[in-house]
């Protein structure tokens, strides 16, 4: 219902869930111990993997691991090798255990219009459902700001904002390496409301504005909107406002 009706989706199953959802052969998934969600499951398989061929066979042996692979559907393990077991019990856990409720999610999508969608469009999809680890850079959020909201031309104002525009590129220069308490991913919670990348772009697309009287900077999640103070005549002191405002706000960019 979210996807349908333009919203963020649900970035939260597996590559190998989403990749059956678009209607890979499973034989053909992508698949590993780290995918598995049961943290103690999944240490016992990454054990496994790094053991080596010759020590297998007592690995698998041992109880705790024995009754874990049997749960799993992994039965006449002295006729399979290293690789099948681990993709069988990997299987079983990312996809099998819960196959019957994404088969449903699969059958509401369907009904939606949005599974067909998806199918015919499998890259552009994947960020509604699974999190891919977008790194947000000073570059990134540079550019979505699309629209900048400048005073008249030659004015004092106008003066004191683009050298406040040239300030924040600095910030968000600092921000990325790393030399401030600041991240960017607190610059996008102040914002936006959100820390990550979204699967599509901003909507509204943010709007960069200027307030000569504001001692901090501010926003409003809703629209979108980050308001500078232009108030200041260095960097440094531009650099000090921005990092009490975006560590003390409190919320999601309300001072």
């Amino acid at each position: 219902m979210s996807i349908a009706h333009g919203g963020p989706g649900m970035p939260f199953i597996t590559k190998t869930m989403f990749e059956y959802i678009y209607g890979k052969e499973i034989r053909e998934l992508s698949i590993s111990p780290l995918d598995i969600p049961d943290n103690d499951i999944a240490t016992i398989a990454k054990e496994l993997q790094e053991t080596s061929d010759g020590q297998f066979v007592d690995a698998i042996s041992q109880e705790t691991v024995l009754d874990v692979l049997t749960n799993a559907g992994c039965t006449s393990l002295h006729q399979k090798d290293k690789e099948s077991i681990l993709r069988m019990l990997c299987l079983h856990h990312c996809l099998f255990a819960v196959k019957g409720e994404i088969d449903q999610l699969c059958e509401g999508m369907a009904n939606l219009g949005v599974l067909d969608k998806i199918r015919s469009a499998p890259v552009m999809f994947a960020g509604f459902f699974w999190e891919k680890d977008e790194e947000v850079t000073a570059e990134y959020i540079r550019d979505l700001f699309e629209k900048k909201v400048f005073s008249e031309q030659a004015t004092n104002d106008r003066e004191r904002e683009e050298a406040t525009f040239l300030y924040f590129f600095d910030f968000l220069d600092e921000c990325q390496s790393g030399k401030l308490d600041v991240t960017l991913k607190d610059v996008m919670i102040f914002f936006s409301g959100s820390n990550e990348v979204p699967a599509v772009k901003f909507s509204p697309a943010p709007s960069l504005h200027f307030n000569k009287d504001n001692l901090y900077p501010t926003a409003s999640t809703c629209s979108l909107e980050l308001v500078l103070p232009s108030k200041y005549y260095s960097y440094k002191d531009f650099k000090k406002s921005m990092t009490t405002g975006l560590l003390c706000h409190g919320g999601f960019g309300k001072n």
